[in-house]
């Protein structure tokens, strides 16, 4: 595994590279910076921010106390984008330019969100404190499955996921690794394992990046 940072964090794709922020163990902002993958360039907190959220980021963030980092962002076909926050866990919309679209409150009625994923129509919820991740229809907001439980379930809280294909990657924080979940029959399998807590995980530009307890790598 190639090291990328120490501190890094809240990874951002952005097509052949990807953005993160950097913070030290004391809390202290260090910076935003890009992954060209063959090198690392300084960015600013307004690129980050437009990549993360879009052209109407100024607006979107009004809604999440302005904190750029915290919260989990999905994008959409049509170029909308879904955003929450692990506090109140309120799922916001918005269209292409920032503009309120909707809010919807009852998916944060099960526990607290720490990540959201797409797949056409539906937004699964990471739920890490129940140890649950749950699928609703973006049409109605129906719960259409839950995976996992309280106790002797798969996960020990998972807190992030991602879906590629017909497969769903999720963090699954506590077991030190990360888990497939075929999208099709909703098997969980593990894919990966570390000697660490696991964070976020992306496939781009033909690699893998994972977050670890001790920093942003590229896989081997």
């Amino acid at each position: 595994m190639k090291l990328i940072s120490k501190y890094g964090w809240s990874i951002v794709p952005e097509d052949n590279s990807f953005l993160y922020y950097d913070m030290n163990n004391g809390g202290e902002q260090i910076g935003y910076f890009k992954c060209l993958f063959d090198n690392i360039v300084n960015i600013d907190e307004d690129t980050y921010s437009r990549c993360k959220y879009g052209v109407g980021y100024k607006n979107i963030l009004k809604y999440f106390k302005n904190d750029v980092v915290g919260p989990s962002s999905v994008k959409l076909e049509d170029g909308s984008i879904i955003v929450t926050e692990y506090i109140d866990s309120y799922i916001h919309k918005f269209d292409r330019n920032g503009n309120l679209v909707w809010i919807n409150e009852s998916t944060g009625d099960y526990n607290n969100i720490y990540s959201i994923a797409y797949q056409k129509d539906f937004l699964w919820c990471v739920y890490p404190t129940v140890n649950m991740i749950k699928k609703f229809s973006l049409n109605t907001f129906r719960e259409e499955k839950s995976i996992g439980e309280i106790i002797n379930g798969p996960f020990n809280f998972p807190e992030f996921a991602i879906a590629y294909g017909d497969s769903l990657y999720v963090c699954d924080m506590g077991n030190c690794r990360i888990c497939i979940i075929d999208l099709n029959t909703n098997e969980v399998t593990e894919y990966l394992k570390f000697n660490e807590p696991t964070w976020e995980y992306y496939q781009i530009n033909g690699k893998e990046i994972v977050r670890l307890q001790s920093g942003i790598y590229i896989l081997d």
